[in-house]
């Protein structure tokens, strides 16, 4: 695959050398191997890494101002939780972590500020082998037993930000939004897998437990709901908004 790889974009780069090459759906670890491999020789854009990644980091920029004035904790102090581990949730994790260096923290400092949840729980050294994408966010600062309950590693974590890249449907539980709105007056709650059914949780369900005071953001469609007399519009952070840009 590799060789068919650097001979396509050798010959694609000769035939059009003003092409940008847009990678789609690509497997977890070629999804990183392939970036990291032509980033410095071609024009070549992930859509799954960095796409959504840039959409989302544009979302979270003003969703935690809010929850910031809200809470009154600084900007420097949101905590991100990471419900799903695969290129397109350690992507997004990558591009958050200018959110906190643009506000001066150092790379060090922005990756202590983000937690992955994968399919055995948290992510974190002593758990054992991880696939290498995961590596990188994998907490060295936790060295107890594995914590695979959400719940569990929402109470150990205390996270401003929950983030769903899981494609998951409904994982995001009652319990699960009720304990995050126990611990920020605005919870920052961003169910990004597509489409609907297998969103982390709905909008409605969102809003209705967290007392409307959810800042919500999703990578599938919803509609409007009214809560208290207010309708309140659902955010879209899907990586459909970033192909003009690109």
């Amino acid at each position: 695959m590799t060789e068919f790889m650097d001979e396509f974009m050798d010959e694609i780069s000769v035939a059009f050398p003003k092409l940008l090459v847009q990678f789609e759906d690509f497997s977890t670890d070629n999804a990183f191997l392939y970036l990291e491999r032509y980033r410095n020789k071609y024009p070549v854009f992930n859509d799954d890494i960095q796409g959504t990644g840039a959409v989302v980091l544009s979302g979270l920029i003003n969703a935690a101002r809010l929850s910031s004035a809200a809470s009154g904790r600084p900007i420097t102090d949101h905590r991100i939780l990471f419900f799903g581990a695969g290129s397109a949730g350690v992507g997004v994790a990558m591009q958050l972590m200018s959110f906190f260096t643009l506000n001066g923290l150092t790379q060090d400092e922005a990756r202590e500020r983000i937690w992955l949840i994968d399919s055995q729980g948290l992510v974190f050294d002593t758990r054992g082998p991880m696939a290498e994408h995961k590596k990188f966010f994998s907490r060295k600062d936790y060295t107890g037993a594995p914590i695979t309950n959400i719940l569990d590693i929402i109470e150990y974590v205390q996270p401003t930000a929950l983030l769903g890249l899981s494609t998951i449907g409904n994982a995001f539980t009652a319990d699960v939004i009720q304990a995050m709105a126990a611990i920020n007056p605005r919870p920052i709650i961003f169910p990004l897998s597509n489409p609907v059914r297998l969103s982390e949780c709905s909008f409605q369900d969102a809003v209705d437990y967290t007392n409307g005071e959810v800042l919500f953001a999703s990578g599938s469609p919803f509609q409007p709901t009214v809560y208290n007399g207010t309708t309140l519009y659902p955010g879209q952070g899907n990586n459909m908004y970033i192909f003009p840009g690109a």
